[in-house]
């Protein structure tokens, strides 16, 4: 007598495995490379540091004046 306990083989059940068709896997694959390198890239791009330029200044006039306040107080 073995101490194993008996599997059951699936092959053998008569029930049919799913087949999932080769373009369907390979299609599903690709997406979510896709999906996982999006997130990638927005962890990124939103953990990067923000560069400003001199230039920036001008984007919006509160800046603007912030900056100009801010010379004439030093």
């Amino acid at each position: 007598m073995s101490a194993k306990p008996r599997q059951l083989d699936q092959t053998k059940l008569g029930t049919p495995r799913p087949t999932i068709p080769m373009g369907l896997r390979i299609l599903a694959i690709i997406l979510r490379a896709l999906f996982i390198g999006a997130l990638v890239a927005i962890t990124v791009r939103v953990s990067s540091p923000q560069s400003e330029t001199i230039w920036s200044v001008y984007e919006t006039p509160s800046d603007l004046i912030r900056v100009w306040t801010h010379s004439l107080i030093q």
